[in-house]
């Protein structure tokens, strides 16, 4: 995966992020931390784009994927 691609995901999932925060989880709470830390890895993972460490890279945004799979299906009960 090149570097534009890689960015392209990140920018993608921190905008799933937003749209779930703002549209499911701030009106019932303060903040969802599976979500903070969500986000938090895909900071991250621009970091290491940035450094050009790929596979660090990948791997917080696998994690960060997980975290928004286990919110979404909490918030859907799924």
């Amino acid at each position: 995966m090149k570097k534009e691609e890689m960015y392209k995901k990140v920018n993608e999932l921190k905008e799933k992020v937003e749209r779930i925060h703002v549209e499911t989880v701030a009106p019932n709470y303060f903040h969802h931390p599976k979500l903070d830390s969500a986000s938090n890895l895909l900071d991250f993972a621009i970091e290491s784009i940035d450094e050009s460490d790929i596979e660090q890279a990948k791997s917080s945004i696998r994690c960060a994927v997980r975290y928004i799979d286990r919110v979404e299906k909490s918030i859907t009960g799924g």
